[in-house]
């Protein structure tokens, strides 16, 4: 194949041939003058490599026979005497000429003429493989750069290098079919795993482009909330292979750094207390997962901050009690208000239920959380049942002048407004 050294040879060459041919066509106009000093023919302008003219071509002459053959005189018999008694002298393609110099100036120009085409035929043909090549090169060039801002590692660009050498650049094969085989190379699918979870899924495949814009867009998200070193093939490839949306994955990221990882330590406590598997380390990671859909992390969270709300006020938070309250949509807010307040009944009204034993009301913690969490109504009147019952003791003997509520639960909760 050619290269550029090549072409610039085959330039040189073309240059120095032109060279000769004028020298040819110099010592043609010479011979002709010598030849037949009458005639005022000089190659160049309307000579016979620019035009048909040609001051030795002339018409064919057909001789008369002498014998009884009627075949005209060619190149190839022998020459004969005209009328006149003259010889005719023949050039190689049916010419006749009066001299034989004449027509051996024929003879050299056709020669020449002959070697022109088949030079030009040659340099057109070394110029257009030379073409061939260098497109070639370029698409190698162009094919290399693009797999490299791909993200290739250094030993997966030899190996893609090797195939693009020995496939991409074959004229048997050509760039298109040869990118084609490329995508099916071990290699290439490594770089590209999440397409094959999505064939194995029923999904199209996403373009090289799609996938590393999607990639970029996890990227971002991840350094936004500050663990952008879990942005790497393996985690883009789960979240592409699962259809994990970019914007989901800020929203599971944000969920583990702001509700979990930078808020309060408690919180962290119950999330692992509740799911031993979770650690520090891969919290993110474990958020990131596309096995645990974002819903269940929700409400896992939730859970783990509804734990630490009870657990904050000296309760205790267990699993299963804290994600029925985060199904029954308490947040944090509701919890932390709401295990407040029931720190502040719950002593009096358990003691007023085993006072008042009659009543058959029992104020525990459940019924706490299904009073100020749950905002349900038969528990608030539970403990205004303890209230009214602790009220009518008193009244009846100390009357109901201010200050006659003596226990501290009436006292407390009068004044917080609870009863």
């Amino acid at each position: 194949m050619a290269t550029k050294k090549q072409l610039a040879k085959v330039k040189a060459e073309q240059k120095a041939f032109n060279k000769q041919l004028a020298k040819t066509k110099a010592q043609l106009s010479e011979t002709a003058a010598i030849v037949n000093p009458s005639s005022n023919f000089t190659y160049g302008s309307g000579n016979p490599l620019n035009t048909a003219v040609d001051p030795y071509a002339r018409k064919p002459e057909v001789i008369a026979p002498a014998n009884t053959s009627d075949t005209p005189n060619s190149p190839d018999t022998p020459n004969t005497p005209d009328a006149g008694g003259g010889k005719k002298f023949y050039s190689r393609d049916g010419i006749a000429y009066d001299t034989q110099a004449q027509a051996n100036a024929r003879n050299e120009y056709l020669d020449n003429q002959a070697a022109k085409d088949k030079y030009d035929k040659d340099q057109a043909a070394t110029v257009l493989e030379a073409e061939k090549e260098a497109e070639k090169r370029d698409a190698f060039a162009l094919i290399n750069d693009t797999m490299k801002s791909y993200g290739f590692t250094d030993a997966e660009m030899v190996e893609l290098q090797t195939f693009i050498e020995s496939q991409i650049i074959d004229p048997n094969i050509g760039p298109q079919a040869g990118i084609l085989a490329m995508k099916n190379l071990g290699v290439y699918k490594a770089r590209f795993a999440g397409n094959v979870g999505r064939v194995k899924s029923g999904l199209n495949a996403l373009s090289e482009y799609d996938y590393l814009q999607q990639e970029n867009a996890y990227g971002q998200y991840l350094q936004a909330y500050g663990v952008g070193n879990l942005g790497n093939r393996e985690t883009y490839s789960n979240l592409i292979s699962n259809q994990v949306s970019a914007t989901e994955v800020s929203q599971r990221a944000q969920i583990a750094v702001e509700r979990v990882k930078n808020s309060d330590p408690q919180i962290m406590a119950q999330l692992k207390a509740y799911y031993p598997k979770i650690t520090d380390a891969d919290l993110v990671s474990y958020f990131l997962n596309p096995t645990q859909t974002l819903p269940d992390l929700q409400r896992k969270v939730t859970a783990s901050e509804i734990g630490a709300a009870a657990v904050g006020q000296g309760f205790i938070g267990g699993a299963t009690n804290a994600l029925g309250l985060a199904d029954y949509g308490v947040d944090r807010a509701t919890a932390l208000e709401g295990y407040s307040n029931i720190a502040s009944v719950l002593p009096e009204a358990t003691k007023l239920g085993n006072i008042y034993g009659e009543t058959g009301v029992k104020y525990t913690q459940q019924t706490g959380e299904e009073e100020f969490l749950k905002k349900n109504e038969v528990a608030k009147r539970k403990r205004n049942i303890l209230a009214s019952k602790e009220r009518a003791n008193f009244e009846g003997s100390a009357g109901n002048a201010p200050g006659a509520f003596s226990t501290s639960y009436l006292k407390k909760s009068s004044a917080a407004g609870l009863i």
